[in-house]
C-alpha cells in the first residue's frame, strides 16, 4: 500500500484527478448524506457514477464500507489530504 505522503493523487489532486473526480471528492467532503443508488452514489444533491467512485477507490482516496443500514463511502488518509487541498484551492489558498 502506498503511504499517504507518497500518493500523488493526495499531494497534487488538481493535476491527477479529472474535474468529475474532483467534484465527487468535494461532494463527499461537503455532504454527510451518502447512499448507494441503482447506478451510482448519491452524495447530498450530487449523483456520482460507479465508475468515478471505482477510480477514486483505485487511487486509494475513498473506501466503500458496509454497515447494517447499507453501504457508505468514507475517506482514506490520502483522501482526506486530497479533499483538504482541493478545499484550499477552492478558497483561493494556492501553494
Amino acid at each position: 500500500m502506498i503511504p499517504a505522503s507518497e500518493n500523488r493523487a493526495a499531494l497534487v489532486p488538481q493535476s491527477v484527478l479529472s474535474r468529475t473526480q474532483q467534484s465527487a471528492l468535494m461532494a463527499l467532503h461537503d455532504y454527510r448524506q451518502i447512499k448507494r443508488v441503482s447506478n451510482g452514489w448519491q452524495l447530498g444533491p450530487v449523483r456520482v457514477s460507479t465508475s468515478v467512485v471505482a477510480r477514486l477507490e483505485s487511487l486509494k482516496l475513498v473506501i466503500e464500507r458496509r454497515a447494517t443500514f447499507g453501504a457508505t463511502l468514507s475517506f482514506t488518509a490520502a483522501g482526506t489530504i486530497a479533499a483538504q487541498r482541493l478545499a484550499e484551492l477552492r478558497r483561493g489558498k494556492t501553494q
